[in-house]
C-alpha cells in the first residue's frame, strides 16, 4: 500500500498537482472452529488498485479553476476462478466565477473511457464511453434570499442521453429560522459489469432514472440547540437488481425492475 503526491505553483493561485495510490493484498477468510487447523484457506481473493491523477486547481482573471486527468485500474482474483482487469481513464473541468453582484455561474464537463477484460467465464474484454456538459448558476435577489438551478447533459454509449434539471430555494426567514426545498432529476447509467462482464449482466439494461423532491425548515435555540427537520419524495424508474431470468441458465441476471417510492421524514438535533 502505497501513496506519493507532489505540486508545483505556476502563480500565487493558480497549482499543479499529481499524485497516485497503490494497493496489492491477499485475504484468506477465516476457517471455522470444527475445520482441521493444519487445512487450507477455501475462500481467498487476491486484490490489486491503483489511481494516478494530474489536476490544475486555483484561481486565474477573477475564475475558480478545477481540471484533472485520471485513471483508475485494478485486477481481482478470487477462489471461484473469478479474474478480471479494469481501467477507467477520465478528463473533468470546472470553471466557477461571478460575473455580476449577487450571481454566481459555473460550468464544465467529463469524458471518461471504461475498459474491462474477464480472463475466466465469460472470457472477453469490453468498452465503454461516457461524458456530459453541466451549467450552474446561484442568485441573491435579497440578502435572506437564494435561488439555485442547474442542469446536466449525459450522453453514454449503449444507454444513450440524459437531461438533468435541478432547481433550489433558501429563505433565511428570520435570525434563527431557515427554510429550503430543492427539486433534482437523476440517473445512473449501467457499468461495464451489469452489461457484459459476468454470466448475470445483461446488455440491455436501461438507465436508472429518479426524481427528488425535498423541503426542509432548520431552527435555533440560541447557541445551544439547532433542530432540523425535512420530508422528502423519491421516484424512480428502471432500478437494476437481479430477477429470475426468463432464457436460464443462468436462473438470475440483472435487470431493470420497474418503479420505486421513498416518502421519508428526516430529523436532526445538535
Amino acid at each position: 500500500d502505497g501513496i506519493a503526491r507532489a505540486g508545483l505553483r505556476l502563480t500565487p493561485e493558480l497549482r499543479i498537482e499529481i499524485g497516485g495510490k497503490l494497493f496489492d493484498g491477499y485475504k484468506e477468510e477465516p476457517l471455522r472452529a470444527t475445520d482441521d487447523p493444519s487445512a487450507l484457506a477455501a475462500t481467498w481473493n487476491d486484490y490489486e488498485r491503483g489511481t494516478v491523477e494530474a489536476r490544475l486547481a486555483g484561481e486565474t482573471n477573477g475564475i475558480d479553476v478545477d481540471a484533472r486527468w485520471y485513471r483508475n485500474f485494478g485486477e481481482h482474483r478470487f477462489n471461484d476462478g473469478w479474474h478480471s482487469r479494469d481501467r477507467t481513464d477520465g478528463v473533468a473541468a470546472h470553471l466557477r466565477g461571478s460575473p455580476l453582484d449577487g450571481l454566481t455561474v459555473g460550468g464544465g464537463g467529463d469524458l471518461r473511457l471504461l475498459w474491462g477484460e474477464s480472463l475466466g467465464e465469460p472470457v472477453g474484454e469490453w468498452d465503454k464511453r461516457d461524458g456530459g456538459l453541466f451549467a450552474t448558476a446561484e442568485y441573491r435577489p435579497l440578502e435572506a434570499i437564494a435561488l439555485s438551478g442547474g442542469l446536466r447533459y449525459h450522453a453514454d454509449q449503449y444507454a444513450g442521453s440524459e437531461w438533468c434539471p435541478s432547481a433550489g430555494i433558501v429563505w433565511h426567514a428570520g435570525p434563527a429560522t431557515t427554510l429550503r426545498a430543492t427539486a433534482a432529476r437523476g440517473f445512473r447509467v449501467p457499468q461495464i459489469n451489469e452489461l457484459f462482464m459476468y454470466p448475470i449482466s445483461n446488455p440491455d439494461l436501461e438507465t436508472e432514472r429518479v426524481w427528488n423532491v425535498e423541503a426542509g425548515v432548520r431552527q435555533t435555540f440560541g447557541d445551544a440547540l439547532a433542530v432540523d427537520l425535512a420530508v422528502f419524495r423519491m421516484t424512480g424508474d428502471g432500478f437494476i437488481d437481479l430477477s429470475l431470468n426468463p432464457d436460464a441458465p443462468p436462473l438470475y441476471r440483472f435487470d431493470n425492475i420497474g418503479e420505486v417510492v421513498f416518502t421519508g421524514l428526516e430529523t436532526t438535533v445538535e
